[in-house]
């Protein structure tokens, strides 16, 4: 028998010894040991566990970094990999599974630590044979032969969860075939041995993280998995969104988002607020979000929060191009060296790439830096219209009211269905119809809940944003020059006009048929349609319904204003091309309202601009034309008639005309 067999041994509650060769990633500064060892599958499949099993106590919040299980695909393992291992022709082999050795609190519920304790438990005494040394971390045991390669290690179980992080799958189609009788005899449960990668990340073994990244256990844990995942078969990309600290986008939409669940959330005038994560579906990879509970979702957000921000990051080999990238960055963003934003730093790096040939990134600290800026400025335009805008605000309002935000049961509504099940488990508490109450909000403004109308709402905010004073001089009829015109008044006078104006149109297809709504009725899924829908509630935002006092018919030779006059009484132009009439408004109103939508549509074609706001008109009409002229085109091709550019704007502005007049009917 080897010597470290001779010593291996069992004591109570902790595992049996597994004889290791220890390994390091050391790449500049950071360090990473990592513990190679095999395990039977009969103790993989006793002792590991699926990250997604992880506990979580029912009574306290639950931060984000400790939701950073990835969900399992059961079909996947099921089907791809039990296939393989069943395979008599195939040679079977599976790489290593990554497991971190999660501290725990000793209990019934082992609730995850961010560092290990500074002892253990009933630590057993490490007999003091010749050429081991022992090093404890915590309930870690690790003996030594000299040199420090190759060694036994063994934990507590009380205290430590060897949790897997890559190779879950494979954990659990081994996990369901050891209950398959037929093929249990084939496997070999105890004489096959997988392979197990087992990182113990504490400074005692040599971890050190790379300056600006990681240093508890729970975000090191985040950064391997994310990274592990984006170069082996990928998480899918909401999950990613959440977990990835490398990407701006990513990262400021995660800030957008409290830190968790069972967390309270508050606006102030200071920093903009955050939306409660567990009104977001951050748990599947659904875009939409109407049947569902939630708000919003992940990528939702993620697209939102991209557009918005409309950096495209250099290639890492691209070293010309970081410079004016990092110009961007704090044109737009304005990053604080507080929060770990040092110009002089990334320049002296990227000389030092220059030099050595190197690739150039930003650390985790600088990505975080740069996604503070963003909440700390225009992240608030996308916060406040989800949290305040009427459609968004009732249901807000409601669950709170329940008790399901900023109350006990928001523990139930943040996690996805296990986790769901584990609450009404464990809670005495009966839970709120949580969905009777999402049914009744989202049937009263459905469109509010489609992913392309949400979009929509929320660029239009970016739209005004682009113009500041021009657009708070239209929305308030006063001038706001300079440090007046801030981002919060123009989010309140947005909210303002919104609820006032459009929040009320969201149940009805009909008002938005040509820019969200198709020909035949459905939503427009379309990529433009987002941008069609944000340009008309600019538009119907900053019209100007106070100015419309009376509508006379034009004299001959008007021949504009004369053809928008037919439309509006609902005698064909051109070929026999007309405009379906649209609610009950006045023909005088509908085309007072055309007139000037007409006005608007002629900015889009360049040149000087009649209005102060000229540009900012164009920026919001032009997606709403193209959409509109699109679908009076698809109507034309069906009666075999064709539109010239001129007839589409006499139509586009005489069809959003009769909504302008419904709008402004409504409120007058």
């Amino acid at each position: 028998m080897s010597k470290l067999g001779a010593l291996a041994g069992a004591v109570s509650d902790y595992t049996a010894d597994y004889t290791y060769l220890k390994g390091m990633y050391a790449i500049g500064p950071e360090r990473l040991p990592y513990y190679a060892l095999t395990m039977s599958v009969s103790d993989a499949s006793r002792n590991l566990v699926l990250a997604r099993d992880v506990v979580f106590d029912v009574k306290r919040p639950v931060k984000l970094e400790e939701l950073f299980q990835r969900d399992l695909d059961i079909d996947r393992a099921r089907t791809e990999i039990q296939t393989y291992l069943k395979r008599p022709e195939s040679l079977k082999f599976f790489n290593s599974l990554t497991v971190v050795l999660l501290p725990v609190e000793a209990g019934d519920a082992p609730i995850p630590m961010d560092h290990y304790p500074a002892s253990s438990l009933g630590a057993p005494i490490a007999s003091a044979d010749e050429g081991l040394t022992t090093k404890n971390v915590g309930p870690i045991q690790i003996r030594e032969m000299e040199g420090g390669a190759v060694g036994l290690i063994r934990w507590n179980t009380r205290q430590i969860r060897p949790v897997v992080i890559d190779g879950q799958h494979r954990l659990f189609a081994l996990r369901e075939l050891l209950a398959d009788a037929a093929f249990v005899k084939y496997l070999g449960p105890d004489s096959t041995q997988i392979p197990i990668l087992a990182l113990v990340l504490d400074s005692r073994v040599g971890y050190e993280p790379p300056q600006g990244g990681p240093t508890g256990v729970l975000s090191a844990c985040r950064t391997i998995f994310v990274d592990i995942n984006k170069n082996a078969k990928r998480v899918e990309g909401a999950r990613l969104a959440l977990l990835n600290d490398r990407s701006i986008a990513d990262c400021s939409m995660r800030l957008l988002l409290t830190d968790g669940i069972g967390i309270e959330s508050e606006i102030s005038g200071e920093r903009p607020g955050q939306v409660p994560l567990a009104l977001v579906d951050w748990h599947s990879e659904l875009a939409k979000f109407d049947q569902s509970l939630y708000l919003s979702s992940v990528p939702v957000l993620r697209d939102v929060v991209n557009k918005a921000l409309d950096l495209k990051q250099p290639d890492p080999y691209a070293l010309d191009e970081w410079r004016a990238y990092l110009n961007r960055i704090e044109a737009r963003l304005e990053p604080e060296p507080a929060d770990g934003w040092e110009r002089s730093s990334m320049e002296s790096r990227l000389r030092h790439a220059r030099r050595d040939e190197l690739p150039f990134g930003l650390t985790q600290a600088e990505t975080r830096a740069a996604a503070n800026g963003y909440v700390r400025g225009p992240g608030s335009l996308v916060v406040e219209p989800l949290l305040k805008a009427e459609p968004y605000a009732q249901l807000v309002s409601a669950y709170r009211a329940a008790g399901l935000i900023d109350g006990q049961f928001e523990l139930w509504l943040g996690h996805d269905d296990v986790g769901k099940r584990v609450f009404e488990r464990y809670s005495n508490s009966e839970v709120p119809d949580a969905e009777l109450i999402a049914r009744e909000i989202k049937d009263r403004y459905s469109l509010a809940y489609q992913v392309v109308f949400q979009k929509g709402i929320l660029a239009s905010v970016q739209l005004l944003e682009s113009d500041r004073e021009e657009a708070l001089k239209a929305l308030t009829g006063e001038s706001h020059p300079g440090e007046l015109a801030t981002r919060s008044t123009l989010t309140a006078a947005w909210l303002a006009r919104f609820d006032m104006r459009i929040a009320t149109w969201f149940n009805e297809y009909d008002f938005w048929r040509g820019f969200g709504v198709r020909l035949d009725g459905n939503i427009d899924f379309t990529q433009t349609a987002p941008s069609a829908i944000a340009g008309f509630i600019g538009l119907a935002l900053v019209a100007p319904f106070d100015d419309w006092l009376h509508s006379s018919r034009p004299e001959e030779g008007e021949s504009a204003q004369q053809s928008l006059f037919s439309l509006v009484e609902g005698r064909p132009i051109g070929e026999g091309l007309t405009v379906p009439r649209y609610g009950g408004a006045i023909e005088d109103d509908v085309a007072l309202a055309a007139e000037w939508l007409f006005t608007q549509l002629g900015y889009v074609r360049g040149g000087s601009m009649g209005e102060s706001y000229g540009h900012l008109v164009r920026s919001l009409a032009s997606p709403w034309l193209r959409s509109v002229r699109q679908y009076f085109r698809q109507v034309a091709r069906t009666d075999g008639l064709d539109v010239s550019d001129d007839e589409a704007r006499l139509l586009t502005a005489v069809h959003g005309g009769w909504r302008l007049a419904m709008i402004r009917n409504e409120i007058l």
